[in-house]
């Protein structure tokens, strides 16, 4: 800690925003975790009505819908982080960070290098000990709702009325109507032409062209009344859905009543006549639903999920509780693994149970309305936290790339200490100020001998006059004494 007091150790620093805080971010660079919105779009189509067939108690006006899910990812704002570079400066630190974005703002890369320079500092400082104190001995360095239950629907009551002669021209409202009977007309037309078709050259070209003359008026009808109508449905799943549990999965549903379209063709009459439909039974049998029940069905989208690549238990109602508000590292999600079935309320096998697609098992798919679809659900995922620190001594490197929904797609990561290196750099500063003091110790050594040597060859050079004159007169004290004695000497100089 009294390291990391004196020279700085670095965390990645990591806050959730919330959704409700405008306030403009300072010193940091934010991004989103995502999550699946899956939108449901469809269309239900008015397509006859007989009110014959009302008599027999059948199915006299028939309703066709269908349906398509599309997958897309999108920014969560629960899962809005705020990562504080102003937070993880430091003196003693060298801090790059970066962040990538995908278009619509989450989190696609993310990479970070902090690299200590205390202790790189601390190294010279001690190296230049070294070199001018000779060894120096280091201490210890610190380290650094299925609808299981189909809802209530709604029954008027009320007064009872003797059966309309014409149900159709009764419930349904005159632009419907009519526009029904400009088809029922138009497609008895078509009938007679395409079953008894004429050879000859003249007569086919009249037929086609009446047939096709037939079809456009049927067209322009049900645009004029709009007996198609289309839907789109926007479900984001959260845990809010949740219903219970099935075997190893999570089931959780959304309902799409799909009434509110339908009741645009009737007229108040029908209105009320679809509102007096009677409950639907449990066991679904078809020859006894009411044809207000079959017409008015709502889709329910059903979510299976792995419950072993959930994060948390799965609580209805309950916020996630692994979210995280703060943390030291950068914080993602593993995202949940699911299956989509879609199907109608009225089917009989439109239950939690049937929308779990179990392993090795057969699973009959019959009265599904879109094939059966996997897909990433990262709001019910595990999170995750990549932390990266440095301590005195170490550096760290974390790069993070993922897929749109969230997934990793690649993850790197990289720690070294510094330590080691900047031992050996020290080794070597010693020897080298080891082998530098001894070049030094001889370069004194000759120094002193060199001196020496001329001091001698001054001292030699301040007698050198004495020893000449004494010389000489040796000599001349020689050479009187060889005269005398009746010799020739030799000239002293």
């Amino acid at each position: 800690m009294l390291a990391c007091f004196l020279f700085g150790c670095t965390d990645l620093e990591v806050f959730r925003l919330a959704a409700e805080d405008t306030a403009p971010i300072e010193g940091g660079m934010s991004y989103y975790l995502p999550r699946s919105a899956i939108t449901l779009t469809g269309t239900v189509t008015l397509t006859a009505c007989d009110p014959k067939a009302a008599n027999t108690d059948s199915k006299f006006i028939e309703v066709s819908a269908s349906i398509a899910p599309v997958v897309s990812t999108e920014p969560d704002p629960d899962y809005h982080y705020y990562i504080s570079y102003e937070k993880a400066r430091s003196w003693m630190k060298e801090i790059n960070f970066s962040v990538n974005s995908n278009p619509n703002g989450t989190l696609q890369s993310f990479n970070t290098t902090i690299n200590d320079q205390a202790g790189p500092i601390i190294v010279a400082a001690i190296g230049a000990a070294v070199q001018v104190g000779g060894a120096v001995t280091l201490g210890l360095v610190p380290k650094p709702s299925i609808a299981p239950g189909l809802l209530a629907i709604e029954d008027t009551g009320g007064a009872k009325h003797a059966p309309p002669t014409d149900y159709c021209k009764a419930y349904l409202s005159d632009s419907v109507y009519a526009a029904l009977q400009t088809i029922t007309e138009q497609n008895a037309l078509k009938k007679t032409i395409t079953s008894a078709p004429s050879v000859a050259p003249a007569d086919i070209a009249a037929q086609t062209q009446a047939a096709q003359e037939a079809q456009s008026k049927i067209d322009a009808a049900i645009k004029k009344a709009t007996l198609t109508r289309s839907f789109s449905f926007k479900w984001i799943p959260g845990r809010h859905d949740l219903h219970g549990t099935v075997g190893n999965f999570e089931v959780i549903d959304r309902k799409i009543d799909v009434t509110p379209l339908i009741t645009q063709w009737f007229n108040d009459s029908g209105k009320n006549w679809l509102k007096a439909k009677p409950p639907l039974a449990a066991a679904k049998d078809p020859e006894k639903i009411d044809p207000r029940q079959s017409m008015t069905s709502p889709f329910h989208a059903t979510l299976s999920i792995l419950k072993g690549t959930m994060g948390g238990p799965g609580i209805a109602g309950a916020e996630d509780p692994s979210r995280l508000d703060a943390s030291d590292g950068l914080i993602i999600r593993d995202p949940s693994i699911a299956t989509l079935r879609i199907c109608r309320e009225v089917d009989k096998g439109c239950m939690a149970t049937a929308a779990v697609q179990a392993d090795n098992a057969l699973v009959e798919t019959t009265e599904d309305k879109t094939p059966r679809l996997a897909l990433r659900l990262p709001q019910f995922g595990r999170v995750m936290v990549l932390t990266s620190k440095s301590g005195l001594f170490e550096n760290s490197v974390l790069n993070a790339t993922l897929n749109s929904d969230g997934t990793i797609s690649t993850i790197g990561f990289h720690y070294s200490n510094s330590l080691a290196a900047g031992l050996n750099s020290l080794g070597t500063a010693a020897g080298s100020a080891s082998s530098a003091i001894t070049a030094q110790n001889a370069a004194i050594a000759a120094r002193n001998t060199a001196s020496a040597a001329v001091t001698t060859a001054t001292t030699a050079e301040i007698q050198a006059p004495d020893t000449y004159n004494k010389a000489l007169a040796d000599c001349l004290t020689q050479r009187a004494a060889i005269i005398k004695a009746g010799g020739t000497p030799a000239a002293c100089q």
